[in-house]
């Protein structure tokens, strides 16, 4: 896996619905993680708000913290390179 360049647009699986897509920094692999329906959860809904808030480092430090407490290998901070966030199915560039 090439770690330095972005995962290609179309590899992204049409079934995710909110969530981002990334390349481990180790190039071991990459990592998906989806909230599924954020309107049907309302848990889901607060980690949906909390990743796209982009006024605040904040929101997403809590985004990782609460991902984080449901399984340690999922915190993407300093082990992910994200490369998208995907909005209502839709992949939007990370940074």
């Amino acid at each position: 896996m090439d770690v330095m360049n972005r995962i290609n647009v179309n590899d992204i699986p049409e079934r995710l619905q909110n969530g981002f897509i990334g390349r481990r920094v180790d190039g071991s692999s990459v990592m998906y993680l989806d909230l599924g329906d954020v309107v049907a959860s309302r848990s889901n809904q607060r980690l949906f708000e909390l990743m796209i808030d982009g006024d605040s480092s904040s929101s997403w430090d809590q985004f990782c913290d609460a991902i984080c407490r449901m399984d340690s290998d999922l915190d993407p901070r300093g082990r992910v390179h994200i490369d998208y966030l995907v909005i209502d199915g839709v992949p939007r560039a990370f940074h």
